[in-house]
């Protein structure tokens, strides 16, 4: 029960004020889940009391003392548990309370490690510009990556936007989407990147709930986290951002985009990785689908590039097949753009119950 439940005489409340004594309630579970064995706040104060319970808790609430933490747990709660702790010390003050989205957004960017870049996608104009470009850095990021495993994600990062080529942009449009089929062809077309396969683990040809789309891209980056390192692109209109496996081991997101305060940012691009280790997939995740508008509803791919060991001399493209449940992008060989027969902007989803080509939307 909030202080001003116990101790103010008001017979009624306002909106604010309920609103308030539930972020309390909140604070005293945040209070169990770092004190598992506690039966329940106050116990020690109560056990040790002289008056009645009743009296003993009104005692502390006019004392502006807060229930005392188990020491066994004291450890876990300042490394392992220190979101919780963090969301548990806001949640509990005596005086002003924050609003629930306020501790939806604390423990969201208390479970990751934003490290900022000194720029971002939007920061570099004129004819090397990359606003709208994230498609293509993406690409280029990955590719990167994939030619050496140890590279520096910053340096890489912050060299392909300052180098973006200024072929791509003479081809290119600011002003529309740019699939990753339509980004690669065009880098190709421009010679600033080799050929490489693709897989599509994910595709959603329809809008799905954000607890649907959350849990499905929780699958299928914990199944890759299985190897040693990969490099996967994320879309989710208007982003598209990469996940990759170092050689380090860590699971990271590549935010080209400005990533606001809310979200762990400084207004520049980020290098994101979990803060717990043990935890990567969950909190990344979930990061990531806020990241990208948290929507109730939405669209997601996840694209896993590979090196091609086979030589071409052609520009590649793509037709897509479905086989065994999964979505690959086979490679197809032509020589102009203009002969490409199946590429994935084409494809037709179901958005708010009308059929929307992706070339309407535009990506970041």
């Amino acid at each position: 029960m909030a202080p001003e439940a116990l101790t103010n005489s008001e017979a009624i409340a306002s909106i604010e004020k309920l609103q308030a004594m539930d972020i309390w309630s909140l604070g005293m579970i945040f209070y169990h889940l770092i004190n598992p064995n506690a039966k329940h706040p106050y116990a020690t104060e109560l056990e040790n009391g002289k008056d009645s319970a009743m009296e003993e808790l009104k005692r502390h609430m006019r004392e502006s003392k807060l229930p005392q933490h188990l020491p066994k747990y004291q450890e876990m709660s300042a490394h392992h548990w220190h979101p919780l702790l963090v969301a548990y010390r806001m949640c509990s003050t005596f005086g002003e309370r924050p609003s629930a989205q306020h501790i939806k957004e604390l423990l969201m960017r208390e479970n990751v490690v934003v490290q900022p870049l000194l720029i971002s996608q939007e920061s570099i104009e004129s004819t090397q510009g990359t606003h709208n470009a994230c498609s293509f850095l993406t690409l280029l990021i990955a590719e990167k990556l994939l030619g050496n495993a140890n590279a520096d994600l910053s340096s890489v990062t912050h060299d392909v936007i300052l180098n973006f080529p200024n072929e791509v942009n003479d081809v290119r449009s600011e002003e529309r989407m740019y699939s990753i089929d339509e980004a690669y062809t065009l880098l190709r077309v421009c010679g600033a990147i080799d050929e490489h396969e693709f897989l599509v683990p994910l595709q959603s040809l329809e809008l799905k709930a954000k607890q649907k789309a959350t849990e499905e891209l929780c699958e299928h980056i914990t199944s890759l986290m299985q190897q040693d390192s990969f490099c996967a692109i994320y879309s989710s209109p208007p982003y598209v951002m990469l996940v990759c496996k170092t050689h380090s081991g860590k699971l990271t997101i590549v935010d080209t985009h400005p990533i606001p305060d809310k979200y762990g940012g400084n207004e520049t691009g980020g290098i994101i990785t979990a803060s717990n280790s043990q935890a990567e997939v969950v909190p990344l995740c979930n990061w990531l689908l806020n990241r990208t508008g948290g929507k109730e509803q939405l669209l997601q791919d996840l694209t896993v590039m590979q090196v091609n060991h086979v030589n071409s001399q052609n520009v590649s493209q793509y037709e897509i097949k479905h086989s065994a449940g999964e979505t690959s992008l086979a490679d197809v060989t032509s020589n102009t753009i203009a002969e490409r027969s199946t590429p994935m902007t084409e494809i037709t989803r179901t958005v708010d119950g009308n059929n929307t080509n992706m070339r309407d939307i535009k990506l970041g």
